[in-house]
């Protein structure tokens, strides 16, 4: 009898595991930016054979896939002209709703490791010196609709990277934003590389 419960509990637990809820890479979450009057990629993981259904706040129409044997979906979403606080729902089994979304230009930025290096100083991390005007560009640092994703430094395995998105607040700036020669209120996303 106690074989037969060991074995039943097993089959339970396996059971559980086998179920997949819909997840999202970390490139898809709250404060994305996506191209705007575009095609735009939206992708995942769920149960293989799951329905999957995206809608977007800008729009009436819901995307629904299906995924495939090996659990892995997409879509594609068209996208308005420029918008802010806009959202995307993702559902199957599970819903995510990505909020603070904006609809505008993507600028893919690449560089070496001096691409990291942030307008202020970091107390904790010596290398993180800053820019000489630090103070000067400090001031009026606050432009909620600039957005940064950070990739973690770490291997992609399946290609999904880890990362986040940040906001350009006052004390939070990364390298690449300061530009004399750009507006940034006309901007969603700006980067300059020396």
């Amino acid at each position: 009898m106690k074989k037969l419960l060991g074995l039943i509990s097993f089959l339970l637990v396996l059971a559980g595991s086998v179920s997949a809820k819909v997840v999202l890479p970390a490139i898809f979450s709250d404060n994305m930016v996506l191209q705007q009057n575009a095609q735009v990629n939206l992708w995942g993981k769920a149960t293989p054979g799951e329905r999957v259904s995206v809608k977007a706040s800008w729009t009436d129409k819901t995307v629904t896939t299906k995924a495939a044997a090996d659990g892995k979906w997409a879509v594609k979403l068209k996208t308005p002209a420029a918008a802010k606080g806009q959202s995307v729902t993702v559902s199957g089994e599970n819903t995510i709703t990505i909020n603070n979304v904006l609809v505008g230009e993507v600028w893919l930025c690449t560089g070496q490791s001096n691409m990291e290096y942030p307008v202020c100083k970091h107390p904790d991390k010596k290398w993180m010196t800053g820019m000489i005007t630090e103070a000067e560009e400090m001031k009026d640092a606050d432009y909620p609709e600039l957005r940064l994703f950070r990739v973690e430094h770490q291997l992609a395995p399946d290609g999904e990277m880890a990362g986040r998105y940040d906001t350009v607040y006052m004390g939070r700036h990364a390298c690449g934003i300061v530009d004399e020669d750009e507006r940034y209120e006309e901007q969603s996303a700006l980067c300059r590389c020396t």
